[in-house]
């Protein structure tokens, strides 16, 4: 992971599907800290890896649908 001083030179990952990640909202939030780098969209699980190497300093998972429930962790019956 990185670390800066400056939370406006910080990299923000967001799903890249509007519909599972509030892009309005994330600009917002990245206006409001005076970040003016362009967020990279990515699916998957890369933006945890994209953390990880460094590549960005900021992940925020905003959902769209309040109702929506995680299941990326759930270990299923049949495993």
């Amino acid at each position: 992971m990185t670390t800066i001083d400056d939370i406006s030179e910080a990299r923000i990952c967001e799903n890249v599907e509007s519909r599972h990640a509030s892009h309005d909202q994330q600009s917002r939030i990245a206006n409001l800290l005076g970040i003016k780098t362009a967020s990279v969209r990515m699916d998957s699980q890369a933006k945890y890896a994209a953390l990880a190497r460094g590549d960005a300093e900021i992940y925020l998972r905003l959902p769209v649908d309040m109702d929506y429930q995680e299941k990326i962790w759930v270990i299923s019956p049949e495993v």
